[in-house]
């Protein structure tokens, strides 16, 4: 199963083996109990507050309402609030079966979320989340810093405008080979990509880039914002 950390404040993700049936709650278990020693190494942290605990959860109907014990409110400001709620959504919703969260706290439903007053009176869903979190491109795999061979597998999850975006391998600033589309899910819909990458070029550092922004054109639109994924590697033999 997949659990979303942060890494450099965007979304990440890593890993778990959880044991069915109860996938959902092992996902959102493995969530609060934090990234592990390697993965905090590599950049991966959280912003859930140590001591929080899933007390419980419940789906119907596609809504999962997730009852957590109230050291989710701890510390932080408004950015540091909303991303940890953003962590349990896309760690909830990664199932098919789950489409929002409705978030409880102590046995009891909340409606304003933290000293700034979060509004949680409606579900959250995947598009309620914060793009400053997400962009549209979230790399699944490899991970940043990883040493890989071509031919490699490029995974992960989009969201962009109409359904695809270009992907790179730079050096220096500098694009190795063509640019590879890649077909992910349409604005309001994260869907799984895998796409298989060549590099021909000396080893050494390289980075992996995929470009997106719902439409942005800067040549037409100099204000509009363009979200930049960019996973460092290093090329072997």
């Amino acid at each position: 199963m997949k659990v979303y950390f942060l890494r450099d404040e965007r979304l990440a993700i890593s890993h778990r083996m959880v044991a069915a049936p109860a996938v959902l709650r092992g996902a959102l278990d493995a969530l609060f109990a934090g990234p592990t020693d390697v993965e905090a190494a590599a950049g991966l942290h959280t912003q859930i507050p140590d001591g929080t605990e899933l007390r419980s959860v419940n789906l119907v109907d596609g809504t999962a309402t997730i009852d957590v014990t109230s050291e989710l409110e701890r510390g932080g400001g408004s950015m540091s609030m909303l991303a940890r709620l953003s962590e349990i959504v896309f760690t909830a919703t990664q199932f098919d079966n789950v489409d929002e969260v409705v978030f409880w706290l102590d046995g009891e439903p909340v409606q304003f979320f933290g000293g700034e007053g979060i509004v949680l009176d409606e579900p959250w869903a995947r598009i309620d989340v914060d793009r400053d979190f997400t962009g549209d491109i979230l790399i699944d795999s490899p991970v940043p810093g990883s040493t890989v061979t071509s031919p490699f597998v490029v995974t992960g999850e989009g969201d962009v405008f109409e359904g695809d975006f270009p992907l790179e391998i730079t050096r220096d600033g500098e694009r190795l080979g063509e640019l590879i589309n890649v077909f992910a899910g349409a604005y309001g819909d994260w869907r799984s990509f895998e796409v298989s990458v060549t590099v021909d070029a000396p080893p050494g550092p390289i980075e992996l880039v995929a470009l997106s922004g719902q439409g942005c054109t800067p040549d037409v639109e100099p204000n509009c914002k363009l979200y930049e994924t960019i996973v460092p590697l290093v090329l072997a033999d």
